[in-house]
């Protein structure tokens, strides 16, 4: 086991010793092949050792067996006692001492073991025999078991440095960094282009009904046009009902207070009260109302529609430095007796804005 670490240690030495020196790639290699080589090796000698192990403890288990095959033996001898330590054989008379041995050779060539006589006197010694002829390499022995993984061992001197290596692929791209700070301000630019037109807006809120306009002259009386299809039976509501008012908000002072309109634009059905400011319900169905404000600058205004006295809908109009105006509707189905009103919740100190309250019977 020694020899083996010695070996490796050696060889690890060469090694370091021929790169450092050489740094010849060529060499490097054919170092690690031997290397390797002598690590199958040392691995080989293991596997040889263990088969040897393991024929010496069966030889010994034999000799145990054979020492006490003939102690059986000689039971009926007076002349010797038998012991049961190991199958040695004490003779009593003898003053030889009778000590059987084995023949390894024998063991190893597959020959049965026989005990012999007593131990003769040493020869002497023989000629030195001619060297052997080298016999062919014998078969690869089997893989022996992984040893135990050894201590770290200590850190080598720093090697010289390395060749430069090829160029890498380009990496993936990274993360975007943070904004930086904000840069000087740069050079005017040229104009550009026209651009091109814009998409249509959104229809903006109702505007405030117009005065009446002069009477056209009559047209020409038109072709007779065909019969159109039947409608569907229509429900009785007793005509047309809507209404339009105005006022101002300067008079009103009392928050919680209902509107009273002073201009009358029209009022269909007369469903609407001016002097109450309460429009009731006498033809149910679908209703729209529309509560418009116009507030001047530093004035803010805001009033509710009320349902039967309650809080339905609310509207606020904040003209800041600017003169503002603000526009709501509301629709929903009306039961007979049902009232509707406009009530003050909240307003600047003096306030001069304008409410327009329109009311209509949809179906």
């Amino acid at each position: 086991m020694v020899d083996r670490v010695g070996i490796i240690v050696l060889l690890s030495l060469v090694l370091h010793n021929v790169y450092v020196n050489g740094h010849e790639k060529h060499k490097y290699d054919t170092l690690q092949q031997e290397v390797s080589d002598l690590k199958q090796i040392v691995l080989d000698m293991n596997v040889e050792l263990h088969n040897v192990k393991k024929q010496y403890a069966e030889l010994k288990e034999n000799m145990i067996t054979s020492r006490y095959k003939h102690g059986d033996e000689d039971t009926n001898r007076p002349e010797t006692s038998h012991k049961r330590d190991l199958g040695q054989i004490t003779p009593h008379t003898r003053s030889a001492v009778y000590n059987p041995t084995l023949h390894l050779a024998s063991l190893l060539n597959g020959t049965r073991i026989k005990a012999s006589g007593p131990k003769g006197e040493k020869g002497e010694s023989g000629t030195q025999g001619l060297k052997g002829d080298i016999s062919a390499p014998g078969p690869r022995g089997q893989n022996g078991v992984k040893g135990v993984k050894g201590d770290m061992g200590l850190v080598g001197p720093k090697g010289p440095p390395g060749l430069t290596g090829q160029k890498g692929e380009v990496g993936q791209r990274g993360i975007p960094g943070a904004m930086g700070p904000k840069g000087s301000q740069g050079y005017k630019g040229e104009q550009g282009r026209k651009g091109n037109n814009g998409r249509q807006g959104l229809p903006g809120p109702r505007g405030f009904i117009g005065s009446q306009g002069q009477k056209g002259t009559k047209g020409n009386t038109g072709e007779k046009g065909n019969q159109g299809l039947k409608g569907s039976p229509g429900s009785c509501q007793g005509g047309n009902v809507s209404f339009s008012l105005q006022t101002g908000l300067k008079r009103i002072r009392q928050h919680g207070q209902n509107l009273r309109f002073d201009t009358l634009y029209w009022n269909n059905g007369n469903h609407f009260d001016p002097s109450t400011g309460v429009f009731t319900c006498r033809v149910p169905g679908l209703y729209l109302f529309i509560l418009t404000l116009t507030v001047n600058p530093e004035e803010k205004i805001q009033l509710s529609i009320n349902l039967n006295d309650h809080q339905w809908r609310f509207v606020t109009a904040d003209g800041n430095r600017t003169s503002a105006s603000t526009s709501m509707s509301v629709s929903g189905y009306l039961s007979r007796g049902n009232t509707i009103s406009v009530v003050l919740l909240q307003r600047s100190k003096h306030s001069a804005s304008t409410c327009y309250f329109e009311g209509f019977l949809v179906s």
